[in-house]
Protein backbone atom coordinates (compact mmCIF):
# COMPACT_ATOMS: atom_id res chain seq x y z
CA UNK A 1 0.00 0.00 0.00
CA UNK A 2 2.94 2.16 1.08
CA UNK A 3 4.55 1.07 -1.98
CA UNK A 4 1.59 2.66 -4.51
CA UNK A 5 1.34 5.93 -2.68
CA UNK A 6 4.67 6.48 -3.21
CA UNK A 7 4.87 5.36 -6.73
CA UNK A 8 1.94 8.00 -7.00
CA UNK A 9 3.47 10.94 -5.37
CA UNK A 10 6.76 10.44 -7.58
CA UNK A 11 4.23 10.09 -10.95
CA UNK A 12 2.78 13.19 -9.70
CA UNK A 13 6.58 15.18 -8.32
CA UNK A 14 8.07 13.88 -11.82
CA UNK A 15 4.68 14.95 -13.87
CA UNK A 16 4.65 18.95 -12.22
CA UNK A 17 8.61 18.73 -12.76
CA UNK A 18 7.94 18.69 -16.37
CA UNK A 19 5.13 20.70 -16.25
CA UNK A 20 7.59 23.07 -15.16
CA UNK A 21 10.34 22.80 -17.01
CA UNK A 22 8.20 23.09 -20.50
CA UNK A 23 6.56 26.47 -19.13
CA UNK A 24 10.65 27.38 -18.22
CA UNK A 25 11.45 26.20 -22.21
CA UNK A 26 8.23 28.50 -23.70
CA UNK A 27 9.35 31.54 -21.13
CA UNK A 28 12.99 31.07 -22.29
CA UNK A 29 11.72 30.79 -25.88
CA UNK A 30 10.03 34.26 -25.54
CA UNK A 31 12.58 35.82 -24.02
CA UNK A 32 14.94 35.09 -26.78
CA UNK A 33 12.65 35.96 -29.27
CA UNK A 34 12.66 39.75 -27.25
CA UNK A 35 15.95 39.84 -27.00
CA UNK A 36 16.33 39.38 -30.73
CA UNK A 37 14.14 42.46 -31.31
CA UNK A 38 15.80 44.55 -28.69
CA UNK A 39 19.38 43.71 -30.57
CA UNK A 40 18.05 44.72 -34.26
CA UNK A 41 16.22 47.90 -32.24
CA UNK A 42 20.46 48.83 -30.70
CA UNK A 43 21.77 47.96 -34.56
CA UNK A 44 19.51 50.82 -35.90
CA UNK A 45 20.03 53.08 -32.92
CA UNK A 46 23.72 52.47 -33.02
CA UNK A 47 24.00 53.33 -37.00
CA UNK A 48 21.69 56.05 -36.54
CA UNK A 49 24.17 57.21 -34.02
CA UNK A 50 27.20 57.17 -36.31
CA UNK A 51 25.69 59.26 -39.12
CA UNK A 52 24.94 61.78 -36.35
CA UNK A 53 28.58 61.37 -35.82
CA UNK A 54 29.64 61.70 -39.42
CA UNK A 55 27.31 64.12 -39.63
CA UNK A 56 28.73 66.33 -36.18
CA UNK A 57 32.00 65.74 -37.84
CA UNK A 58 31.37 67.06 -41.27
CA UNK A 59 29.06 70.24 -39.66
CA UNK A 60 32.34 71.22 -37.06
CA UNK A 61 33.89 72.81 -40.15
CA UNK A 62 32.44 76.40 -40.98
CA UNK A 63 33.00 75.88 -44.51
CA UNK A 64 31.36 72.74 -44.81
CA UNK A 65 28.28 74.72 -42.85
CA UNK A 66 28.52 77.09 -45.06
CA UNK A 67 28.15 75.36 -47.71
CA UNK A 68 24.74 73.80 -46.61
CA UNK A 69 23.16 76.75 -45.92
CA UNK A 70 23.97 78.41 -49.44
CA UNK A 71 22.48 74.75 -51.12
CA UNK A 72 19.59 74.18 -48.77
CA UNK A 73 18.39 77.82 -47.57
CA UNK A 74 19.75 79.92 -51.32
CA UNK A 75 21.69 81.75 -48.54
CA UNK A 76 24.48 84.19 -50.18
CA UNK A 77 27.08 85.79 -48.34
CA UNK A 78 27.41 89.54 -48.23
CA UNK A 79 28.96 90.69 -52.02
CA UNK A 80 28.18 87.55 -53.38
CA UNK A 81 25.32 86.78 -56.03
CA UNK A 82 23.31 84.00 -56.54
CA UNK A 83 22.06 82.68 -59.71
CA UNK A 84 19.38 79.88 -59.64
CA UNK A 85 18.67 77.52 -62.94
CA UNK A 86 15.12 76.07 -62.52
CA UNK A 87 15.00 72.27 -63.80
CA UNK A 88 13.51 71.84 -67.07
CA UNK A 89 10.02 69.57 -67.19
Amino acid sequence: MIRYIFTAALLVLIGFSGYQGYKLYLQKLSLEKDLAKVNNQLDGIYEENQKLVADLEYFKRPENLAKELKSRFNYVSPGEKLLIIPPKH
